[in-house]
């Protein structure tokens, strides 16, 4: 290569090197190879909200709700608690419960009740009818001994001591027929039937008798006719009506079971 080729005025090739070595220094600016803003990642979750397990809410389920509380799936709804979490739920059911329940027992101490006749879960107590006799001490001995001698000869009636047991009360009150000069003609008897019942209010109970019937009978000197005639009475009235709620109520207890 000839050095004439090198060969130049001194300010041309000094001008010419430092365009040179000015576009060297330059960097490249084209839109081909301008950089780009990163994109925007997901956020990547908390390493908390990662730990924290999902809570689950309440649902409706008439299993416990209704058969306890008597809740519907409208009334769920209506009082928002799909809200609660199945815990809280979970808890509040029986809450409502044992607050009906306290509520039912201190209604029930401040409540008066009435029950009449003896109650028994038994079928076998109800074969027989119960009568509680009450004689007064007025009444001659050989005519109260008459009346309960045929009401134990009635075979489905069975004398108890205690109005508790009984299906009727039989108050007795006899006196003798006298003349005015005292000679004795004959008997005179006043029978009055009730039944036992009790009165209860809270812990405190009474006992009282509800009336039935009212009766006058009187007879010449024969005891046995007397009590004959008062023992019939009683028995196609009073204890045939005893009879009849007796039966009743062995069909229900049978109907039960």
């Amino acid at each position: 290569m000839s050095k004439k080729f090198f060969h130049c005025v001194v300010p041309s090739c000094a001008l010419f090197f430092l365009i040179l070595s000015a576009s060297a220094q330059t960097p490249n600016t084209t839109a081909n190879t301008a950089p780009r803003a990163p994109a925007k990642q997901p956020q990547p979750q908390t390493k908390q909200a990662q730990l924290e397990p999902k809570v689950p809410m309440a649902a409706w389920s008439d299993s416990a709700a209704e058969s306890l509380i008597g809740m519907t799936k409208a009334d769920f709804e209506s009082l928002g608690l799909g809200k609660l979490t199945a815990s809280e739920y979970a808890a509040f059911v029986p809450w409502v419960f044992i607050k009906e329940a306290k509520a039912t027992k201190a209604a029930q101490a401040s409540q008066l009740t009435y029950s009449c006749g003896r109650l028994s879960i038994d079928t076998q107590d109800y074969e027989k009818v119960n009568i509680y006799m009450v004689v007064e001490d007025s009444t001659p001995a050989e005519l109260a001994s008459r009346i309960r001698q045929n009401l134990r000869a009635l075979s489905d009636v069975q004398i108890v001591f205690s109005s508790e047991e009984a299906d009727l009360t039989v108050d007795v009150v006899g006196f003798p027929l006298e003349t005015v000069s005292g000679q004795k003609t004959g008997y005179v008897a006043s029978i009055v039937t009730s039944e036992p019942c009790v009165s209860k209010i809270g812990s405190d109970q009474s006992s009282f008798k509800q009336f039935q019937t009212a009766s006058l009978q009187t007879g010449g000197m024969d005891v046995a006719r007397v009590a004959e005639a008062i023992t019939t009475k009683l028995d196609a009235t009073n204890i045939e009506t005893a009879r009849k709620n007796n039966a009743a109520m062995i069909q229900f207890l049978k109907n039960k079971k």
